[in-house]
């Protein structure tokens, strides 16, 4: 009996249904017994379960030759001379991805020999983005990319919905202010996503209460190659439009840099320096307990008569950072000249490295070396 009740437990809500119309067709003479209508349930959902794992290994076998397939091409759309060749064959690279990430099955299949494209997933596993890019002859960057959504239906069944990433090339100082979508997208190769929890009140205005509401913020950091002398990094917001399943909503004012919050966070750097922009813990005096929060380096320009040169600007050694907040919605505020932990330093003991050097110093000693004279 316990085994039914744990197959009971892990399967899906269609096989429990189906399960179910058998059980009631099922005979009297045949279901009379107590032990005998558990042998029923377990054998229905044995056989149930049994067939789906057939059914998904089927589509992963037939995910994995197309993929094969599109492995070539991917390489091509990144590395091929031609431009006019990597954009044909891009548009067909692109629909046939599209077709296979709306196969049953494919949410669960990794995709791993498409090493061109970004593959990121939240922690709470409800999406997928798949981000790749193209470069002309201008050194010129233009970004496309598949968001792959995961999401139960009001029957109980799961389903899938791809969303095109359709890239725009506004790099406008103002698109730190605007709401996007994905017709309209930045543009971006995405390498992490952060899953976040907020906070927050709303007014019921029929009853005049304050209703607590709790949402999910997802951030997105991409990097953007722009042109040949400068690039871009971005922490963004991710949204789904409740009203349009097939709508991605980019950017949210929670980055308050100074009292007039951004809609995301955008780095122009000289493509001569690194960037850093990620998550990490920042080491603080009182409490003695780390802190994690993005932090970026501080860009400086390389002298100050080209101050209001953005694409010439460059890493200073210094790290600033955000700290996020779950309160009021959730929001980030920014935080100015941060220490960044570093593991390695976690067992820098100074004590013990003056008592090693002393011991160096009076083993010279002996041997007649004297490096202080």
């Amino acid at each position: 009996m316990a085994e039914a009740v744990l197959a009971l437990s892990s399967c899906k809500r269609s096989d429990i249904m189906h399960v179910t119309m058998m059980y009631t067709l099922f005979s009297k003479s045949h279901r009379s017994s107590y032990i005998g209508r558990w042998l029923f349930i377990f054998a229905m959902l044995t056989g149930a379960q049994t067939s789906g794992v057939f059914a998904q290994n089927e589509n992963h076998v037939f995910l994995k030759m197309q993929e094969q397939e599109l492995v070539p091409i991917a390489k091509d759309i990144l590395n091929h001379d031609s431009s006019e060749y990597k954009f044909a064959i891009n548009k067909s690279f692109g629909k046939k991805l599209s077709e296979l990430l709306e196969m049953p099955g494919s949410f669960d299949y990794p995709f791993d020999s498409l090493i061109t494209l970004s593959k990121i997933t939240p922690t709470d596993n409800t999406f997928r983005i798949f981000s790749w890019y193209i470069v002309d002859e201008n050194k010129e960057h233009f970004y496309y990319g598949l968001i792959q959504r995961k999401f139960i239906t009001a029957s109980g069944a799961d389903s899938l919905i791809v969303i095109p990433l359709h890239h725009t090339l506004d790099y406008s100082l103002d698109i730190e202010n605007k709401v996007l979508d994905n017709k309209n997208w930045m543009g971006a190769l995405y390498y992490k996503v952060i899953t976040l929890k907020t906070k927050g009140k709303r007014r019921d205005f029929r009853t005049g209460n304050w209703i607590k509401e709790n949402h999910t913020l997802y951030v997105l950091f991409g990097w953007n190659g722009s042109t040949v002398y400068s690039n871009f990094k971005m922490a963004d917001v991710l949204t789904f439009d409740p009203r349009d399943n097939s709508r991605a909503i980019l950017g949210a004012p929670v980055f308050f840099f100074d009292p007039i919050p951004k809609y995301r966070a955008v780095f122009q750097y000289s493509d001569n320096s690194p960037f850093r922009l990620n998550v990490d813990k920042v080491k603080r005096k009182w409490p003695r307990k780390d802190l994690e929060m993005i932090i970026f380096d501080h860009l400086a320009p390389p002298n100050m008569s080209n101050k209001h040169e953005l694409y010439d600007y460059g890493a200073d050694g210094s790290y600033d950072g955000l700290y996020y907040k779950k309160n009021r919605g959730g929001f980030f505020v920014f935080v100015k000249n941060v220490r960044v932990r570093d593991p390695k330093l976690d067992k820098y003991k100074p004590k013990e490295i003056n008592k090693q050097s002393k011991a160096a110093y009076k083993k010279m000693k002996k041997t007649g070396l004297n490096i202080y004279k």
